[in-house]
């Protein structure tokens, strides 16, 4: 809020954390923002008995959300854009198909993306 009518002279992003941008203005002073983006789902894949999501803009600590429920998730440590749902493939039966999305600890919750379970 106050940013009508002023002129945004400079932008500098937080470098611990790249959701904080600070606009300084001619005259009206410094304004911060907390952008916040929704997460995206891009790939799902399997590893043993665990489901592996990757997307975009997964914060620390998301979860992985089967059917509208939390599972306990695991970060990759390779890629903070993958989540490790651990034990999650046991609890999907062969040729069923799930409903999985990824919550941020801020709420955001990415789109519905259908998965279903090879039969082999």
């Amino acid at each position: 809020d106050g940013l009508t009518n002023l002129d945004v002279m400079s932008l500098a992003v937080d470098p611990r954390d790249p959701n904080l941008v600070f606009a300084g203005t001619r005259g009206g002073g410094v304004f911060s923002a907390h952008l916040r983006f929704k997460p995206k789902i891009t790939a799902i894949s399997t590893s043993g008995k665990n489901l592996i999501v990757a997307g975009q803009n997964f914060q620390a600590g998301s979860k992985i959300v089967m059917n509208n429920e939390d599972r306990k998730t695991l970060t990759d440590d390779q890629n903070p854009n993958a989540l490790i749902g651990k034990k999650l493939l046991k609890q999907i039966t062969r040729g069923d198909t799930v409903s999985l999305q990824v919550r941020n600890p801020d709420g955001q919750l990415s789109d519905s993306v259908a998965f279903t379970r090879p039969s082999q």
